[in-house]
């Protein structure tokens, strides 16, 4: 027993936290659960702690990286026209964006109405 010890306190983190939520996958054979020991890769155990205590039990999509960056791109644009001044068309071209692509101009529209119901 001694040695087991031993060995899981010379396992990083991110290998207990791995295995920890490999074996609630198989405890569960919830087939949601099958990924989620790769969290272990992108959370520590605080952040992991924090995840499951605020969505335990709920089923979450991640967005993907691209449209992630597209509405970080979108913000820009809210930023250069009502920090800067700058017309639509400027905006969306110093951020790198297709002024005429219609979800830039369904995002920036929604993000518009959000962001102007914020009282300064």
């Amino acid at each position: 027993m001694r040695q087991i010890t031993k060995d899981l306190n010379n396992l990083r983190e991110d290998d207990l936290i791995t295995i920890i939520l490999y074996c609630l996958y198989k405890f569960t054979n919830d087939p949601k659960l099958s990924t989620v020991s790769e969290l272990a890769f992108t959370l520590d155990k605080d952040n992991l702690y924090n995840l499951c205590s605020t969505f335990g039990g709920t089923t979450l999509r991640v967005p993907t990286l691209d449209e992630y960056k597209k509405i970080v791109k979108v913000m820009l644009v809210f930023e250069y026209i009502n920090r800067d001044g700058l017309s639509f068309s400027e905006a969306c071209s110093k951020a790198g964006v297709d002024n005429l692509d219609e979800e830039i101009i369904s995002i920036y529209s929604i993000m518009n109405e959000v962001l102007e119901s914020y009282e300064e």
